[in-house]
């Protein structure tokens, strides 16, 4: 599924960073540089859009939710990792702070 991040500075977004997830559902390139080092979070609000209408269509299926973006506030100072789970049905989705 693809999947990016933006941070929002004052009334727009900033685009961060683009990828897909992997075989474990995860997108671990959204914030890396070009030699892909992970880059520092820095206190602000983010979102995290997913295209999800594609991720069905491959298995023949059709969704109510054709994208799920995800809002969040990370505090000063960040923590260095923040997992943001999204649990997807064809006709629901739900997401929460994860350890």
């Amino acid at each position: 599924m693809a999947a990016g991040n933006g941070l929002q500075d004052d009334t727009k977004w900033t685009v961060l960073g683009i990828g897909r997830t992997d075989a474990d559902g995860r997108c671990k390139t959204l914030l890396v540089d070009s030699a892909q080092s992970p880059l520092p979070l820095k206190a602000g609000v983010y979102k995290l859009d997913f295209a999800t209408a594609p991720y069905f269509e491959t298995k023949g299926q059709k969704t109510f939710f054709p994208f799920c973006s995800i809002s969040f506030e990370v505090p000063n100072p960040p923590q260095s990792h923040y997992h943001v789970p999204l649990l997807l049905s064809n006709f629901s989705y739900s997401t929460y702070r994860g350890s």
